[in-house]
């Protein structure tokens, strides 16, 4: 089958407009999504934690580099680092959106499938938001998560330890431009 170019423009556009995307939390909520770039147990990995307001609006980004044993705990320490700051904020009505799978299904449910060395750092996740008022934990596909993903791979060599207050950084700052645009 052959296609002319605005046919193909068209079925560009539509398989666009189905990929899942960030989306902005209902009104009085905070959203904040985490990610963590792991490469290596001999590198550092970049973690990070990026708040909006259910206006789409920036509030707060963390980033930090340190090292890890593997993927799953990169992706468990983050979210212990995200409760740990929503605690700390005193944020209420939070959702937390992470791209792993594995480590958002063990803290909103058992831990005895996860890796073992890292259980105990998924009952501490458990332990604080249960404890946390109005808080959610929810597993989105990266597609939905553009700018902590871009976030944590710049920290890998960029950045040792760094918070952002009421303005982004300018390596996520056209990520959430357009994600404010394209969310409803």
């Amino acid at each position: 089958m052959h296609f002319s170019e605005n046919q193909h423009n068209n079925i560009d556009r539509i398989c666009i407009s189905h990929q899942e995307t960030w989306r902005k939390p209902l009104e009085n909520w905070i959203k904040i999504n985490i990610d963590a770039s792991f490469i290596s147990s001999n590198t550092n990995d970049g973690f990070t934690l990026i708040a909006r307001d259910s206006a789409g609006k920036f509030l707060a980004a963390m980033a930090y580099s340190s090292r890890s044993r593997d993927v799953n705990q990169v992706e468990t320490l983050v979210l212990l680092r995200a409760l740990l700051w929503i605690k700390e904020m005193q944020f209420q009505n939070v959702i937390i959106e992470g791209d792993n799978r594995s480590v958002i299904s063990s803290c909103n449910g058992s831990v005895e499938s996860f890796m073992w060395e890292d259980q105990n750092i998924i009952r501490d996740c458990q332990e604080i938001l249960h404890k946390l008022e109005s808080c959610q934990v929810t597993f989105k596909k990266r597609s939905c998560n553009n700018a902590a993903d871009k976030l944590a791979k710049h920290a890998i060599t960029s950045v040792k330890s760094q918070i952002w207050l009421e303005e982004p950084p300018n390596v996520i700052a056209s990520i959430l431009a357009a994600e404010g645009r394209i969310s409803s």
